[in-house]
């Protein structure tokens, strides 16, 4: 399936979902920027981080549905910062994005999800269609 067709049905999806507040961290620049671009076309809100630690300076202070991470960031791991996430905001949702075996994030201790880079985009918009809202706050389209 090509780019646009990809863009096409996620977008289709999306129309029966309710918008998401999502923290994307990654430390490749241009996988963030993307991520992001994409993730906002889908009618998310957006904010993104380089690092865990930048990242726990943005969840002190906002409410995310969902924290999506790569596994591998310089410093703290994606892992250690979705642990210290959830001490923070238990409600949120944990997505790993690692171009590692998705096994790497079975047995963290909480709920999470994976997907393995390169990952579709249509999988990532399907997995956050699935989730259920946790916060009574989500944003409506």
């Amino acid at each position: 399936m090509d780019h646009a067709n990809q863009t096409g049905h996620a977008q289709q999806n999306l129309a029966v979902s309710a918008a998401l507040r999502v923290l994307v961290v990654e430390d490749n620049e241009d996988l963030r920027l993307l991520v992001c671009e994409l993730l906002e076309t889908f009618g998310h809100v957006v904010a993104a981080a380089e690092s865990g630690e930048a990242a726990l300076e943005c969840i002190d202070g906002a409410s995310f549905d969902v924290l999506l991470t790569d596994v591998r960031l310089p410093g703290m791991s994606g892992i250690d910062l979705a642990r210290k996430a959830l001490a923070m905001k238990p409600d949120t949702h944990v997505i790993f994005a690692s171009g590692f075996d998705a096994s790497l994030t079975n047995n963290v201790g909480f709920p999470s999800h994976a997907l393995g880079k390169p990952y579709e985009i249509d999988a990532l918009q399907a997995l956050l269609v699935s989730l259920p809202v946790r916060t009574p706050d989500a944003v409506q389209p």
